[in-house]
């Protein structure tokens, strides 16, 4: 991981044991528990071993990571100034992809922060949201209830390996912030390939030192002739992120 995505990592993944100015430095762990964590390997490219201190865990997918108060003090930061931009931008960015009447599937939802800027972004959108972690999946649905959106937005408690979608139902999936996640990078894309129409297109935002070669090799397999742009993201101010698009050929 480069020193600039380290820099990013450590802001995204400080600690839910109570203390914000912790970071965790785990490259394997799971932003939203996609998975069984793995260290460094094809998959998740170089990581960084963090070890814990007493009373804490290396692990972000132990059961419960993101249930209770940790669910809840994750959704406070997902809405903070900084971060809101971030997710309107990419929502911007879904909402220029998207055809009339599409359906958008955001995997890794999380909270649903994105999910509900891409609902808002256009009102006639559905957007489908995936997380494995039920807390996260309530917390959005509840959020999606509070601002009257919850005919247009759904939420799915599943791994992005295994999705409740029929084939070829979807006309963009966005993934932010959580392929450098997924233990089995081909078994991922594969699924979401599987669920995209001819024509959809798949956009990733994401760690480029991290990401790039296993998600390009899935592609590959999954998508031979599917088109691939790569651009710089800037975020926090720092070039920090990628983004592909990958556009799957009808």
């Amino acid at each position: 991981m480069s020193f600039v995505d380290r820099i990013v990592y450590r802001f995204i993944h400080r600690t839910r044991h109570g203390d914000d100015d912790h970071v965790h430095d785990e490259v394997g762990g799971a932003h939203h528990g996609h998975g069984d964590r793995q260290s460094a390997d094809a998959t998740h490219g170089p990581g960084v071993r963090h070890t814990p201190g007493p009373g804490r865990t290396d692990d972000l997918t132990e059961p419960g990571r993101f249930s209770g108060e940790h669910a809840d003090r994750y959704a406070q930061r997902s809405r903070t100034r900084s971060r809101t931009r971030f997710y309107r931008r990419i929502a911007r960015d879904v909402a220029r992809l998207a055809p009339p009447d599409g359906h958008v599937l955001d995997v890794g939802t999380g909270p649903g922060t994105l999910l509900l800027e891409i609902a808002r972004s256009r009102p006639d959108l559905r957007a489908t949201g995936v997380d494995v972690e039920p807390a996260m999946v309530r917390t959005a649905a509840q959020a999606a209830r509070e601002e009257s959106l919850a005919d247009r937005v759904a939420v799915h408690a599943a791994d992005v390996t295994d999705l409740p979608l029929a084939a070829a139902g979807v006309d963009v999936v966005v993934a932010t912030l959580t392929a450098h996640h997924w233990p089995d990078v081909r078994a991922a894309v594969h699924e979401l390939v599987r669920v995209l129409r001819p024509g959809g297109t798949l956009l990733v935002v994401d760690f480029g030192s991290v990401v790039h070669e296993p998600l390009v090799a899935a592609l590959a397999a999954a998508a031979p002739t599917a088109r691939v742009e790569r651009s710089r993201r800037w975020a926090w101010g720092l070039p920090a992120l990628a983004t592909w698009e990958a556009r799957i050929r009808a």
